[in-house]
């Protein structure tokens, strides 16, 4: 009997969400959800040892930023973005990988696109393509690429084009 794998289309699917089973696995509960207050000196610490090393290029302050969250286990949308971006890129995904985000106001949010056809504009989601799909362990979820808008708005209304601060293309 032949052994039957699964559609290369679904590969992206799988990273994204072995991705934030992994960083959930690691880093818990959001730093913002706990509401005890413990969270923002967490939070601070990792964000003042990353602060002090001094600023480098993204890709290096991702790394630095995803260790030093790991090795605390704590962090908000930020630092959950990079942690699952250093899974994926560590693994060797073979897909393009990036770190994006969107500000709206006082409102911002981060995550991890995967396999985003980067002809296509960052402000056009239906046109990222078909296999597309955004990895978003602080909302400990994973969205299909085309359905950006839709999916993110839960997050605060109309939600802005997203940018990328870090890339990794295997």
């Amino acid at each position: 009997m032949p052994i039957i794998l699964p559609s290369p289309a679904l590969f992206p699917e799988m990273w994204a969400k072995a991705a934030v089973r992994h960083t959930r696995s690691i880093m818990g509960i959001p730093s913002n959800k706990l509401g005890d207050g413990s969270e923002n000196a967490c939070l601070a610490e990792v964000r003042r040892n990353v602060a002090a090393a001094g600023m480098e290029d993204s890709a290096t302050m991702t790394d630095r930023l995803a260790t030093h969250a790991s090795a605390n286990k704590c962090g908000n949308c930020g630092e959950y973005a990079a942690v699952t971006f250093q899974f994926l890129k560590r693994r060797k995904c073979p897909f393009l990988l990036e770190l994006a985000y969107y500000e709206k106001g006082s409102l911002d949010h981060a995550f991890v696109i995967i396999n985003r056809d980067d002809t296509a504009p960052l402000s056009t989601p239906s046109k990222w393509g078909d296999h597309c799909w955004i990895a978003d362990a602080w909302s400990n979820d994973t969205i299909h690429g085309k359905t950006y808008r839709t999916n993110m708005v839960a997050l605060g209304g109309s939600v802005p084009d997203p940018k990328v601060s870090t890339w990794h293309v295997p």
